[in-house]
């Protein structure tokens, strides 16, 4: 199959939000027991490309065996890939994937994701991606953020409500180094004022998660603007609709 100068629009059914991609060339190739996959398209001002090999479609469409896939994307600033299989059985069906990517320009989410200029750069992630019906889990967990480590698992159970568990660790984090500067009038660095970790602005516990959330944090060196440094970090956070609690929370300074 060959595609050139192709345009595709996507809308989704509940936001109604519309998605258009063009694609200046595809092209799908059988290749043994399965199919070559090479593809550029663009999103925004973005061009990516698209290649590896993946099963058959015919094989996909049958769903009679594990549906494989090995594949790269490319671009400006951006890169992920993706090993594994698509479980044969009842749709939705389940996946399991080695999963790697690596963001050096925020311009190269820009079209999909909003205040991209936030991310600490450079961002590496690598695990290992496990998706069933109501579950999605990553383990073995490898996340770097301006060149400072986090490794942990990660899991998410569906149901009403939804919730999620993250147990993660890092030998050393400088928070100063995944925060915007702070700029004073005159373009200087702007000098704290108030010394306290808890001011008198509210906490916006609304916008905490829908469903209920558990994130076990361990830290062996901790710095924070304008605090001493803390060392052997270990909290645990439980999250619910309006609602937060550290317990426990302990730490050297």
């Amino acid at each position: 199959m060959s595609l050139s100068n192709a345009k595709l629009t996507y809308r989704d059914g509940r936001s109604s939000s519309t998605q258009h991609v063009a694609v200046p060339k595809l092209e799908l190739d059988a290749v043994g027991d399965g199919q070559a996959l090479s593809a550029t398209f663009d999103s925004g001002a973005q061009r990516w490309q698209l290649k590896g090999r993946i099963g058959s479609l015919a094989d996909l469409a049958l769903n009679q065996a594990d549906w494989p896939f090995d594949l790269q994307l490319d671009s400006d600033g951006a890169t992920a890939a993706a090993k594994g299989l698509l479980r044969r059985g009842t749709p939705p069906r389940a996946l399991e994937a080695d999963i790697s990517a690596r963001l050096s320009k925020a311009a190269a989410l820009a079209p999909w994701v909003a205040n991209t200029a936030r991310v600490p750069l450079p961002a590496e992630l690598k695990g290992r991606l496990i998706f069933a019906p109501q579950s999605l889990r990553l383990d073995g967990l490898q996340l770097s953020l301006a060149q400072q480590q986090i490794s942990g698992q990660v899991k998410a159970m569906g149901g009403n409500p939804w919730r999620i568990d993250a147990q993660l660790s890092s030998p050393s984090i400088d928070l100063a180094r995944w925060l915007p500067p702070r700029a004073a009038a005159g373009g200087a660095p702007a000098q704290p004022t108030d010394r306290r970790v808890f001011g008198n602005t509210p906490l916006a516990l609304d916008a905490l998660p829908a469903g209920p959330a558990t994130l076990a944090l361990r830290v062996d060196q901790l710095l924070i603007p304008g605090l001493p440094q803390m060392s052997k970090l270990n909290l645990q956070l439980h999250a619910q609709p309006g609602r937060f609690r550290l317990d426990p929370l302990s730490a050297g300074v």
